[in-house]
Order: structure tokens, then sequence, then C-alpha cells
């Protein structure tokens, strides 16, 4: 009895009874009501057009994080290069002035050792301190990349000479040819620290003396 009881429930499970009749419920097909099927469709395209916006909303801010991590770069790299040139143009003007403050004691040195009539007559001591103090004046100088010039038998050139005077010359090669230099100039690396004073030749013939005096 007990068999045929469970047995029959068995066959009850395996039924299922639609308006009124029973049918196997391998026979049996469910099919999901329309709404719902659109309702979970509906869902998935939220959350799709949520996730493209988060996406584009984080390419935006990686966008924005790029350029502005570039402009912090490239105003880094601006304001070393300016704070470089503003350090080597001041040790530039450092040079030129502790320069310019040498040269007038290089030039009084110059002239005392220039004046051969009263160097011969000083002691030989003395002689020899006052060069080689002139000479480490020079060395000082040299280190800096100060170097003097003397442009003797040179074209007169403006920009590097200051003519002090002119001296007649009979040979016409010497015209504007620098004949005696009154003092060195300087020169600061490959810029003029000082101008070298100078005398310039200046040729005048007898036919230009003639022509010259009939004007007059």
């Amino acid at each position: 009895m007990k068999a045929d009881n469970r047995n029959k429930k068995k066959d009850l499970e395996k039924k299922v009874s639609i308006n009124g009749e029973e049918y196997e419920k391998n026979d049996v097909t469910f099919e999901e009501e329309p709404d719902a099927i659109e309702e979970e469709e509906g869902g998935s395209k939220d959350k799709l057009h949520k996730l493209k916006i988060e996406l584009k909303k984080c390419r935006n801010e990686k966008a924005e994080y790029l350029d502005g991590w570039q402009k912090a770069k490239s105003d880094l790299v601006n304001i070393r290069r300016r704070y470089e040139k503003e350090a080597r143009e001041a040790g530039e003007r450092s040079e030129r002035k502790f320069a310019e403050s040498i040269l007038p004691v290089l030039d009084s040195f110059k002239m005392a050792t220039a004046n051969s009539g009263n160097w011969e007559e000083l002691p030989k001591e003395w002689k020899e301190g006052m060069e080689n103090v002139l000479n480490q004046l020079i060395k000082i100088l040299n280190d800096k990349g100060i170097y003097s010039f003397s442009p003797i038998d040179q074209n007169f050139d403006p920009c590097l000479h200051e003519a002090v005077g002119t001296v007649k010359v009979e040979d016409k090669s010497k015209d504007n040819i620098i004949v005696e230099v009154i003092q060195d100039g300087y020169m600061i690396r490959d810029q003029l620290l000082r101008c070298a004073k100078v005398r310039v030749g200046e040729y005048l013939n007898d036919n230009e003396d003639e022509v010259s005096a009939k004007e007059n």
C-alpha cells in the first residue's frame, strides 16, 4: 500500500495541471512573460548607458590630468631655464664689474714697467715684486676668461678701438692702420670689455698737400 502511495505521489509530481487538464512536466514549456523580458533588457541597457557615461567621464578626467601634468612640466622647464639664464647673466655682470675694477690697477702696473728709465733705477727686489704682482693679476683675469689685446699694425676698427689721435705716415699702406697703442683693450670671452686706445696712421701725399693749400 505504502509503495503504491509513493508511486502515485511521484506520478503527481511529474504532472502539471493547466486549465483543468493534466500534462507531463517534460511536455510543457514555460515562457517568460514579455513584460519581464523587456524589463530585464531595459535594465541592461540602462547599465550599459551608465557604464558608457562613466567611461567617457574617466577619459575626460584622464585628458585633463594629462594636460595639467604636461603644462606643469613645461612651466617647470621654463622656470629652470629662466633661472639658469638669470644666474648666468648675474655671474657675467659680476665678472665684468670685477674686471673693470681691476683694469685701472693693471694699467698702472704696466705704465710703471713701460717707463724704462725709471724702471731700471728701481732696486731688483722691487722690480721682481711688482712683476710678480702684475703676473698674478693677469693670471686671475685669464682664469675668468679675460684677455688683453694690443692691435698694433691692424686696421682701425671703431667697434674694438678708440682713436685718441692720428699720426701722419708717408707709406700709403699705413693709412688707417694702428701705429701706436696707448692702452690695451680687453675681451671677456667673446665680448668686448674695453676698447683699446690707439693712434691711427693718416696718409697725406705732397700732391694732396698742394691741392689743399690752393683751396685754402
